[in-house]
């Protein structure tokens, strides 16, 4: 995308229209007044992060993406979280009672997607915890959204929609112990976890 400017503003009217959408659902299904920190990591523009702590004004947020993602957050009025610019291969992540990632780790291959979680792992204290927002694939292969996006995702950016087993495995290598995972709206489902 960096080469292809057009695409990439296609791109992110697509992944924030998908966000609203999914926004929602997610506020009706998960209480987080009860983390006093939450940081969003690869957020993208925050607008999970934004409608969190409206509805919950006793939480500050940290919004952890890419540079060029975080100038464009910065640019926009009435922001109530903090921005934190960097890289999540590369760079330290905040620290935070809560953190979440809403569809970021189905854009990774497992060895990716561990370095990732470890990131977060190494930023938490012991029993932080970890949300994430994804589609989980069924144990046995059934005819739905969630397989034919785990085909999309492979060709597209060469990550994968897991099942809660896989789920499971990859936050146990990472750092994390897997507290409860539910559907809450659609195909999507928080994966509750805590630092070891």
């Amino acid at each position: 995308f960096g080469h292809h400017p057009e695409q990439l503003d296609i791109f992110d009217q697509a992944m924030t229209a998908k966000a609203h959408a999914d926004t929602a659902g997610i506020l009706a299904a998960v209480d987080f007044s009860a983390y006093p920190t939450i940081a969003d990591i690869g957020g993208g523009r925050g607008h999970l992060l934004d409608a969190i702590v409206n509805h919950n004004p006793d939480v500050r947020g940290i919004l952890f993406d890419l540079p060029q993602v975080i100038d464009q957050v910065e640019l926009t009025a009435n922001v109530r979280f903090e921005c934190r610019a960097g890289d999540f291969f590369v760079d330290g992540l905040p620290t935070a009672d809560l953190s979440i990632l809403m569809q970021v780790i189905h854009d990774w291959d497992d060895d990716d997607a561990e370095r990732i979680l470890s990131a977060v792992a190494a930023s938490a204290q012991p029993d932080d915890s970890l949300m994430l927002f994804e589609w989980v694939l069924a144990e046995h292969p059934v005819d739905d959204a969630a397989n034919v996006m785990d085909v999309f995702m492979l060709a597209v950016t060469g990550g994968r929609e897991r099942t809660a087993t896989e789920y499971t495995a990859l936050l146990d290598r990472s750092g994390f112990y897997v507290t409860d995972i539910r559907q809450i709206v659609g195909p999507m489902c928080v994966i509750a976890a805590r630092r070891r």
